[in-house]
């Protein structure tokens, strides 16, 4: 896997554990220590996460980086999506 299929998948991995933990950008940023701009671009694909703010992206949805990472690696987008306004009214 090249570093640029790793970032693709990426974003979409993370805005599917985003969505599945119910979570808002504004929400992920708050737990993770980080700003919402920065969560904003990574989900976009604009920018990629240090080691530091991966580490703390994968806490917040409660894996081990390891696992994560894995996760990405593999591509498989587990969440289901749930409706527009079941997401709305479940954002932390």
């Amino acid at each position: 896997m090249t570093e640029e299929e790793f970032k693709a998948r990426h974003t979409k991995i993370f805005y599917s554990k985003r969505w599945e933990n119910r979570l808002t950008q504004g929400g992920v940023a708050r737990l993770a220590g980080v700003s919402p701009q920065l969560i904003s671009k990574i989900e976009r694909g604009e920018s990629y996460p240090s080691f530091s703010t991966l580490f703390k992206i994968a806490q917040v949805f409660k894996m081990k980086t390891s696992a994560y990472i894995a996760y990405v690696e593999s591509g498989e987008i587990l969440a289901t999506k749930a409706s527009k306004r079941e997401r709305r009214s479940n954002y932390r």
